[in-house]
């Protein structure tokens, strides 16, 4: 039997690895990109639309619609200004989703007075006001908050990444499941 060290578990187990790696990786792109990630989205949002008002604008060669060419012309502009102020268009879609959810939870706790002195009306209030505090932060300091939040979930990404491996390992070293046919079992 070959012995089970850390080499050959880098060798033979290299699959069970690609998960962890992966959100290791991401987990640390995170917490260096942080709003940079939105930024590319807005970016690849912005490259998609330019080709949706082409391909639509193409398909005007064969039939003139007014509507049509302004959907055409929309697409593609939309799209330039994703690509080049990407910070600017993330910035304004995160004010404005916060903004809803600070609306929301707002009329949530102005509906859910009716509930005062029963049961639960406490955590109901504790949790649409917290809520409405979150739309309120993402509102007033988008880019800040979605750094914040990324930098929370790198580091979470980065823990779990961490601890599959080492997990992976200690499955490796000292035994490992096996499908006997029955479903999968633990062997040593």
């Amino acid at each position: 039997m070959q012995e089970k060290n850390l080499k050959n578990f880098f060798q033979k187990e290299a699959k069970s690895l690609a998960i962890p790696l992966m959100m290791v990786i991401l987990g640390a792109l995170f917490i260096i990109l942080k709003a940079g990630i939105v930024s590319a989205l807005v970016t690849i949002l912005g490259v998609l639309l330019i080709i949706g008002g082409v391909a639509l604008g193409l398909t005007l060669l064969s039939n003139v619609n007014p509507l049509t060419i302004f959907a055409a012309a929309t697409l593609i502009i939309l799209g330039i200004v994703c690509i080049t102020d990407s910070f600017g268009v993330s910035g304004f879609v995160l004010r404005v989703i916060g903004f809803c959810i600070m609306v929301n939870a707002l009329i949530r706790i102005f509906t859910e007075r009716s509930l005062k002195g029963k049961a639960g009306f406490k955590a109901f209030m504790i949790n649409d006001g917290i809520t409405a505090a979150l739309g309120f932060v993402l509102l007033v300091f988008p880019l800040q908050a979605v750094d914040a939040a990324f930098i929370v979930i790198g580091i979470f990404m980065l823990i779990m990444g961490i601890s599959n491996i080492v997990m992976s390992y200690r499955y490796y070293k000292h035994g490992h499941y096996v499908n006997d046919g029955s479903g999968v079992v633990w062997e040593e």
